[in-house]
């Protein structure tokens, strides 16, 4: 029984400019191989020899090439392009190459208009569209161009013009719809006439509206809690119970009330006397 021959051993080149797998032998493009079977071959009126396929007798190409890869494509289920730095394939020979133009680090396609490189000169085509002077998503103040609508909305909002939120109650104006719904959350209800004013402006109202003077903010040492002991040597302040303990432990000579901690372990350890 004969022994089948071993698959040579198929590379790409990211290093070169080349687009082709690399044999052994040297770089080779992609030859097509007469495995289609016998193809029909027809004559138009304009001169032009055209191949038939012989599976679905529907499609017709010039060349055995474009013939091969629809064959492939749609009867067999191969992509007759395969990636062999990935798991990438294809059967359009002109995507393979932007493919590996992405392994190799090549974008030879350049923006007209702006530094953007692509490694599909459809991509880039599509890119320029951006920078025509017609393009509805383009700002009128500055020439920033969003890539959609809300974007650009949000964008307007920044210059204070067509679009600025404003608070109908202190008229104070927002460029971004979040600033605004905070700004809204945070209004309080006056305890006198029961009307709803911005945080800025109500001390203001109830001071001219009802005579009524606003009452000052706690301060951050009265909203502390109250010290439950002091140290009697050193005067240290304490409010936790596991904090007066190990506070406790250097300075044991003292009289603790029951009532602000029990030093039970202390006195069963041996550290305060019983």
């Amino acid at each position: 029984m004969a022994e089948a021959p071993e698959p040579s051993t198929v590379f790409v080149d990211v290093d070169s400019e080349s687009l082709y797998p690399i044999v052994p032998g040297g770089v080779e493009e992609p030859k097509v191989e007469p495995d289609i079977g016998p193809l029909l071959v027809e004559t138009n009126p304009t001169n032009s020899t055209r191949l038939r396929c012989p599976d679905c007798k529907r499609y017709t190409a010039t060349t055995e090439e474009k013939m091969l890869r629809h064959i492939r494509k749609t009867h067999r289920g191969e992509n007759p392009f395969q990636c062999y730095m990935c798991d990438y394939s294809t059967y359009n020979k002109v995507l393979f190459e932007e493919h590996v133009r992405i392994h190799q680090g090549i974008k030879p396609y350049k923006c007209s208009y702006c530094p953007y490189r692509s490694v599909s000169k459809k991509n880039t085509k599509k890119h320029e569209l951006v920078h025509r002077p017609d393009n509805p998503r383009k700002c009128d103040q500055c020439g920033f161009i969003a890539r959609h609508q809300k974007g650009l909305k949000h964008h307007v909002r920044s210059h204070g013009g067509t679009g600025c939120l404003e608070c109908t109650i202190c008229k104070q104006a927002f460029t971004n719809l979040t600033g605004y719904n905070s700004h809204r959350k945070s209004r309080k209800r006056c305890p006198e006439c029961k009307s709803m004013f911005c945080r800025s402006i109500i001390a203001k109202h109830r001071l001219e509206e009802h005579g009524v003077v606003g009452e000052k903010k706690a301060s951050k040492k009265s909203m502390t809690k109250k010290n439950l002991f002091t140290c009697a040597i050193c005067q240290w302040e304490g409010n936790t119970k596991p904090r007066i303990l190990l506070h406790l432990i250097h300075h044991p000579d003292q009289e603790v009330s029951a009532k602000i901690v029990d030093t039970l372990i202390l006195k069963q350890l041996g550290i305060m006397k019983m």
